[in-house]
């Protein structure tokens, strides 16, 4: 199954949105779209280990609606070809 990620986060060659995410094996659910964007890119907190959205996570969209507003939450089915919103907040890593 193939999902599009976007996000206003970029990191050159780690982590370049927007991109087409495969999910290997059957249904799958945001929290399985979190959990491998934080394998593929472990500088960034996407999920805790509990499943819930990581620390970094500001906001979570499936196809233009926030997940908190979704009947199931993080645990929203997701479909082939849906679209998941990533929006990300960290702090600065060094000053200048």
């Amino acid at each position: 199954m193939k999902v599009m990620v976007a996000s206003n986060l970029c990191i050159a060659k780690v982590f370049e949105p927007p991109f087409e995410l495969d999910l290997h094996g059957g249904s799958h659910i945001l929290q399985d779209v979190l959990k491998e964007l934080a394998r593929r890119c472990r500088s960034v907190q996407f999920s805790h280990d509990n499943g819930d959205a990581g620390d970094d996570v500001e906001k979570i969209l499936l196809n233009g609606d926030h997940y908190y507003s979704l009947p199931r939450g993080i645990r929203t089915p997701v479909n082939e070809h849906d679209t998941v919103m990533v929006q990300i907040s960290m702090d600065p890593l060094g000053g200048g």
